[in-house]
């Protein structure tokens, strides 16, 4: 045969994947740069509608410090999300108000999105990595944690990055930064301690591979970049004594639908169970190929996403069983594979004309599931909200307690953002519950002149109003009733009760000397959970 008009299977594959991405074919990149400027608006819209809720205040806080003090602060027990935290440091100094503290989550959420098609791309081709793009774009669960400011989204785009450099150096050894994707892996542990749970995948996958086609010697670059980079928090982490999981819920088959439904886009078990027809002939095909051809390096590539889904989750759920560690948040980065498994799935089905129905229903069910993450007022607390309805309210001679006096942070937040300051209601401090921000200490009491006939309470519970919180609110309110104090005005909002009791008569009990509210010592999460929060 002659030598000249052969190739070897390496050398047609690179050949291959060269001719698909120098091709003049551009409706690809035209449908990606569509596809993002769609996951653009659908991020920015309402963006600054809502105020922000207790963690969100929590990361302005830690962050608008000087960069010493962050430092001492993140060493001390704000450890984790630190990497979130020191870019926040440096975005604040461009704006500061709700929409444009969030607008950094919703960079990274954007970009997340043409890593996840050139991830698609490389592994089954440009058709799978444009509806996975399209997937994530109007997908309610990306939607919605991509208008925090907090770190899920910065934690997705690093995961779904290092992942696309591993994809990369795999495909393209000589060519590959093996240095890049250490770091990258090492950053994603920075933006949450849970990254470890996508360096465990990772491995995972590397060790589907022949053995000889491991690079051996690529990873151990790979590693010594990792370890180097990650070695400070290998020391500061055992340092913290207080356990930053110790809000978790307990583990069960509710926590778990919620997840699910959350991962396929927030429009119930039906969109569920769109995608994972997809998701399920995704693994058919690959167990079927794995079968056939053992470990090679075309098997590995569906073998890496179905790491990449099921190796966090799956370990997420066995610690669960030991101690509460389950939260769907965390496991934010799991999506990419998530939609990827399901795009290449949905490509499987024949004929088209089906694939395409499944397809159009999955994406009108996503779009609808969007539309509860602008209105959430329900399900957090809206502290621009709730102080203003306190400020606007209170009279000269009013007083405020905060039960536990760590959640006065989120409200002087929004009090000192008025100008000019409001000077009542003057906080009363009576409970010393631990203080969330150990950088910036809660309010100071001040002198109370004269008698108050007029005190609020804001009453929080992170865990949100359970029945074990309003058994045990029930219990204060009859106290002070007792004390002739009767309750004038509730007002509920997502975690928090406003309370405003008005003194019932001359003769009684004077408000210094009201019994402090009781609160459940597992429902008050010290500084260390608030950063795991």
């Amino acid at each position: 045969m002659d030598a000249t008009r052969t190739e070897s299977a390496p050398a047609a594959a690179k050949k291959f994947a060269a001719l698909q991405w120098t091709s003049r074919d551009y409706g690809y990149p035209l449908g990606l740069a569509l596809i993002t400027v769609v996951a653009a608006l659908l991020r920015f819209h309402a963006l600054g509608d809502r105020g922000l809720w207790f963690d969100e205040v929590m990361s302005v806080r830690i962050s608008r410090h000087d960069l010493s003090h962050l430092f001492q602060t993140l060493r001390a027990r704000e450890i984790n999300m630190a990497l979130y935290y020191v870019l926040l440091h440096f975005w604040l100094k461009m704006g500061s108000s709700e929409a444009f503290l969030r607008s950094m989550s919703v960079v990274s959420s954007v970009a997340t999105i043409p890593f996840t098609f050139a991830i698609g791309s490389r592994l089954f081709g440009r058709t799978v990595g444009l509806i996975a793009a399209w997937f994530l774009a109007v997908n309610a669960f990306h939607v919605r944690y991509a208008q925090e400011a907090r770190a899920y989204a910065l934690f997705a785009l690093l995961a779904t990055i290092s992942t696309y450099l591993l994809v990369r150096n795999i495909q393209e050894p000589q060519a590959g930064s093996w240095a890049c994707y250490g770091a990258l892996l090492a950053l994603t542990v920075y933006a949450h301690l849970l990254g470890v749970l996508i360096i465990l995948a990772h491995c995972a996958a590397i060790a589907c591979l022949p053995p000889r086609q491991i690079p051996w010697k690529n990873l151990a670059r790979s590693g010594i970049w990792l370890a180097g980079m990650i070695l400070p928090l290998a020391v500061i982490v055992p340092m913290i004594h207080a356990d930053p999981l110790d809000w978790l819920p307990k583990l069960d088959a509710a926590l778990v639908h919620d997840f699910l439904v959350l991962i396929a886009g927030n429009r119930g078990i039906l969109l569920f169970v769109l995608e994972a027809i997809g998701i399920a002939l995704f693994l058919l095909f690959t167990v079927r190929a794995f079968l056939r051809g053992g470990r090679s390096k075309e098997n590995w590539g569906s073998l890496l996403v179905l790491f990449w889904l099921f190796v966090p989750i799956v370990l997420a759920l066995t610690i669960s069983a030991f101690r509460p560690f389950f939260v769907p948040r965390f496991l934010l980065p799991c999506l990419p594979a998530f939609l990827l498994a399901a795009s290449a799935g949905l490509t499987k089905i024949r004929p088209r004309s089906v694939a395409w129905t499944l397809g159009g229903a999955i994406s009108i069910l996503c779009l609808a599931g969007i539309v509860p993450c602008y209105h959430l007022g329900g399900v957090l607390d809206d502290w621009r909200t709730i102080s203003s309805h306190v400020l606007g309210e209170a009279l000269p001679e009013d007083r405020i307690s905060f039960y536990p006096e760590y959640a006065s942070a989120a409200f002087e937040y929004y009090r000192a953002r008025k100008t000019p300051v409001p000077e009542w209601p003057a906080t009363m401090a009576r409970h010393p519950g631990p203080a969330k921000d150990s950088s910036a200490p809660v309010a100071k009491s001040r002198d109370e002149p004269t008698p108050t006939t007029r005190l609020w309470v804001i009453f929080y519970s992170p865990a949100g109003l359970t029945p074990e919180a309003r058994t045990n609110l029930t219990a204060n309110l009859n106290s002070w009733q007792s004390k002739g104090w009767p309750l004038r005005e509730p007002w509920e909002f997502a975690d928090v009760a406003v309370l405003l009791f008005v003194a019932s008569s001359p003769d009684a009990v004077a408000a210094s000397e009201l019994p402090a509210f009781t609160f459940p010592a597992a429902e008050s999460p010290d500084s260390a959970g608030t950063a795991a929060h």
